[in-house]
């Protein structure tokens, strides 16, 4: 039976991040969680915008010096601009990559020199089965949570031996989206169980991915998705 954990959600102010941290709350586990735009107003919290490497580590030291060492760290943090790729400035691209990608590759590696002196861990991003199937207009999304995967599969590779576990979640269609997909006939059609999913089914299978539960699974990526991307990826 694990010990009372401290859990780290970056990105867990609104929407699924909140779901994820709720869950975690839920389940006995005492959890931080970061915002860049506005404060989610629930438990401790911190202002960090990760694609700035210099306030991952400060946020991480704040965390550190006044609730211990991070168990578990979750990265939600992201964002999407909606344009054709040959419509999309440079400037745009490079901001969803920033924040998706770069800001992923921030927390993880400032996580993970904490957990290999502690020789235990676990780090799940939050990507998208739209890196998968690739969705028109937002080609700096879909490069973005695509380049999670690759990220996440070296790491997983690089901090095994240390027994730290890296994984990939990949929601598919939820009941909340409206900004990144459509939640249109097409997507519901396409999907085999033919609904969206719903926030708490994408946060019990990113908890279990943070407990002892999956301590036999690293480098995986997957998908809640209701079937949507199998085959795909």
């Amino acid at each position: 039976m694990e010990t009372e954990r401290l859990v780290a959600i970056f990105g867990g102010n609104r929407g699924l991040g909140r779901a994820i941290a709720d869950h975690h709350r839920a389940a006995g586990d005492r959890v931080v969680t970061t915002w860049r735009t506005e404060p989610g107003g629930v438990g401790p919290e911190y202002r960090c915008d990760v694609a700035d490497p210099d306030a991952v580590d400060a946020t991480f030291e704040a965390i550190e010096a006044e609730h211990g060492p991070v168990d578990a760290v979750v990265v939600n943090a992201g964002f999407a601009h909606r344009n054709l790729a040959i419509r999309a400035s440079p400037a745009s691209f490079r901001e969803v990559v920033d924040t998706n990608l770069n800001g992923s590759f921030f927390v993880a590696r400032r996580a993970a020199q904490s957990m290999v002196r502690r020789r235990r861990g676990a780090i799940v991003f939050i990507s998208s089965v739209s890196s998968l199937y690739g969705t028109p207009g937002v080609s700096s999304y879909d490069a973005s949570k695509a380049g999670q995967i690759g990220l996440a599969r070296a790491l997983a590779r690089e901090l095994g031996s240390r027994n730290i576990r890296v994984n990939v979640v990949a929601p598919g269609l939820l009941d909340n989206w409206s900004d990144v997909t459509p939640a249109g006939p097409g997507w519901v059609a396409a999907t085999p169980l033919k609904r969206a999913g719903t926030l708490d089914e994408v946060a019990a299978v990113v908890h279990f991915l943070t407990t002892d539960r999956a301590s036999f699974v690293t480098g995986a990526v997957v998908p809640v998705d209701g079937g949507f991307a199998m085959g795909i990826g």
